[in-house]
């Protein structure tokens, strides 16, 4: 696989992620910390599609969800979304999901304490699922069209267009880590 199409497949998922937030609304936010090795559960019961959005503030916390048990973790067989970066998870839930979802935050061993915030987002639109995400054509006319606002403000809004572009920065940089090591 060779660069251009490494950064053609790291945009497209950074553009089907900002096209699900930028349709999307916060319903919650939940500040908490997980000690080493252990988890925190939580259980979603709101029907529709659903991001969850993990910052690690301090240490480093991941996010596991399972629609087949409430108490998902990092064992295969215990989960089926996952999101397990440094600093930044994120993961959506489909409306397909069976409810109750189970969600665990599990806080690294590398770190005593991990303080996090989990930001979830209530889709309102669902995504197209026929769109060429991967064509040109649609990244040209996804960034003429994004001149619309949603009818909901977002939280933080500018915010988000500063984390996204950070986001889209360290994605980029850890594809070109992987690729020299």
């Amino acid at each position: 696989m060779n660069l251009q199409a490494i950064i053609t497949s790291v945009t497209a998922i950074l553009i089907i992620h900002t096209f699900c937030v930028a349709a999307s609304y916060l319903v919650q936010q939940l500040r908490d910390v997980v000690t080493a090795g252990n988890y925190t559960h939580f259980q979603l019961t709101r029907i529709g599609t659903v991001i969850l959005v993990l910052h690690s503030l301090k240490g480093d916390a991941d996010l596991y969800a399972s629609d087949k048990t409430l108490k998902p973790d990092y064992e295969l067989e215990n989960h089926e979304l996952q999101s397990v970066t440094c600093g930044y998870d994120s993961i959506t839930i489909p409306s397909s999901f069976h409810r109750p979802v189970g969600i665990s935050v599990y806080g690294h061993p590398f770190y005593e304490i991990s303080e996090y915030l989990l930001e979830i987002f209530l889709v309102e639109v669902e995504p197209e699922l026929d769109i060429d995400y991967f064509s040109p054509d649609y990244a040209e006319g996804f960034s003429q069209g994004a001149k619309s606002k949603p009818s909901v403000p977002l939280y933080g809004e500018k915010h988000e267009e500063e984390s996204l572009l950070w986001t889209v920065l360290v994605g980029i940089l850890k594809v070109l880590f992987d690729m020299l090591l």
